[in-house]
């Protein structure tokens, strides 16, 4: 006894006689009478059935009016069964999803058809559905999407290709071309676009005696991801790839795991429609031939059966499996996150840099736009955000390196200016200023050990006790003609007062980038572990 391949879907009955009846008569009923004749005479001189996609080039003496055009275009466009050889197309009848350019069938007619389907009684068909995954090629943040080379597996039955191994030579199975058969419909639903060129390896189905058929699609896809980017570098992120057969209602086809489920960890039931993080086996996902990424492990996954609704209220059957992937940081602590803390800390230490070095501006330069090249190479790997709180901590890091590069240059020339008082200026030093650089000196004293040799002006200022700055211009002008002191103690003053105040400006500088660098690096690695727990800890 031959085996005999089918073309046409488990689900499918012999013919759609019923339903391309009824069809018509509502096509009649929405077009006018006169339209419909136009139609009709159009469709006879043109010899193509515009209204079914069909074109008409019968054999002669064969007798196969429009109702067969139909029931061909049924089977072509609701089935995409483009393969399938039926009488019309023997006796010179061709159907196809789509005739010419400037012609589309009327959307309400289309929806008059899918809603006979959908009332025609049809046993759903179980599809056994899995996706193993070979590698992880990118994610790119930049675009919210996954680039991933995944094999999608499928299993049925179809009782039409059970045959008695006693009647064919003790034959058991077969493999057939993907194309020789009826295969679901599946598309990518969540597909951003298909790399490698578009190709997409369709492995032979397997068919065992029993009706049992299994099969293969091997493709690199880039798929669509909501990017979390806030712990950028050290982010984790969730991918999905979602599988469905849009074309057909839930009441044709419906996806089932009762394989998947049996190959994870307890206690998942073969019934169960979806699972968690911690109830998965990753060697369940990861193909045979898996390749590692350098940058991206798969830390866990989960996979969901569930049903969509379309715009025209259509429900399907959609397979969601999720990828929970772990960024591997040691390339970014080295190239990032450690030259942003060196950074910082140059940046800071510039301000120690004696102002008669003469190098202080130019180094505060340097070193912003340093960072300035860093946070370039930052903003081209990351997408854009509408709001700062949704800005990655890393940017953070280096808003605070430009802002404090920004303070030092700002405090370095006022340092300066305090170093070069002009002759004009030069006795408006006042008893305040004495004050401040004396006890900042007794201060830093305190600190290190080291003694500061406090200059004569400062102390004299000190003895006078007055604050009124005229007062105070009038005794250091007297004291200027009395020859007590010379320019030089003045500007020696000036200077000292100058280096206090950088100091001190560098003390508490160092303390507010250090906090500020800290709190930001703690809180990446805090959200950082508290992501992880998703997927390591069952509810």
């Amino acid at each position: 006894m031959p085996i005999n391949l089918v073309y046409d879907p488990p689900f499918a009955s012999d013919d759609f006689t019923s339903i391309c009846e009824s069809w018509m008569s509502n096509i009649y009923e929405f077009y006018s009478q006169s339209s419909y004749d136009d139609l009709t005479e159009a469709a006879k001189d043109g010899e193509a059935f515009y209204e079914f996609y069909c074109e008409d080039d019968l054999k002669p003496g064969a007798d196969f009016y429009r109702a067969r055009a139909c029931q061909e275009y049924i089977r072509v466009y609701y089935f995409n069964d483009e393969n399938a050889t039926t009488t019309y197309e023997e006796n010179g009848g061709k159907c196809s999803k789509y005739f010419g350019d400037d012609y589309e069938m009327e959307p309400k007619l289309q929806e008059m058809l899918e809603n006979l389907m959908f009332r025609s009684k049809f046993t759903a068909l179980d599809v056994e559905a899995g996706i193993e995954i070979q590698s992880i090629n990118e994610v790119m943040i930049h675009e919210s999407s996954m680039d991933s080379t995944i094999i999608i597996y499928l299993s049925w039955s179809d009782p039409r290709l059970i045959w008695d191994p006693k009647d064919n030579n003790q034959i058991f199975s077969i493999y057939v071309p993907y194309e020789k058969i009826w295969t679901p419909p599946i598309e990518i639903v969540n597909l951003d676009k298909y790399l490698n060129y578009g190709i997409i390896f369709k492995y032979d189905a397997k068919i065992s005696n029993n009706g049992d058929i299994s099969t293969l699609v091997k493709m690199r896809v880039s798929t669509s991801c909501d990017i979390t980017q806030k712990l950028y570098p050290f982010d984790l992120q969730e991918c999905s790839i979602e599988i469905a057969t849009p074309i057909l209602d839930t009441e044709l086809l419906n996806f089932k795991v009762k394989t998947w489920n049996s190959m994870q960890k307890n206690p998942v039931g073969r019934g169960r429609n979806e699972t968690n993080y911690y109830e998965t086996d990753l060697a369940s996902v990861k193909n045979t031939f898996f390749d590692d990424n350098p940058e991206w492990e798969i830390a866990a996954f989960k996979y969901e059966v569930s049903n969509s609704v379309n715009n025209i209220n259509q429900k399907f059957s959609k397979l969601s499996t999720t990828f929970f992937l772990q960024r591997q940081i040691a390339f970014y602590e080295i190239t990032l996150l450690l030259p942003i803390v060196c950074l910082n800390i140059l940046v800071c230490v510039g301000l120690w840099i004696p102002i008669s070095s003469g190098e202080n501006i130019s180094y505060q330069v340097t070193m912003l736009l340093t960072i300035v090249v860093y946070l370039e190479v930052l903003s081209s790997s990351i997408p854009v955000f509408r709001e700062l709180g949704n800005a990655p901590q890393l940017l953070i890091l280096f808003i605070i390196s430009i802002i404090a590069s920004v303070a030092a240059m700002i405090i370095l020339a006022g340092t300066a200016w305090l170093h070069d008082k002009q002759y004009d200026q030069m006795y408006c030093f006042s008893r305040g200023r004495a004050r401040f650089a004396y006890y900042s000196a007794k201060l830093y004293q305190s600190i290190h050990g080291d003694r500061y040799l406090i200059p004569e002006v400062i102390l004299k200022c000190l003895k006078h006790k007055i604050d009124n700055s005229k007062e105070r211009l009038a005794i250091n002008l007297e004291m200027k003609k009395s020859s007590e002191m010379d320019p030089d103690d003045w500007n020696i003053a000036w200077r000292f007062y100058g280096k206090m105040i950088s100091h001190l400006c560098a003390i508490c500088l160092t303390l507010c980038v250090s906090v500020a660098s800290l709190s930001v690096i703690i809180t990446i690695h805090m959200k950082n572990n508290t992501g992880k727990n998703k997927f390591q800890t069952s509810p």
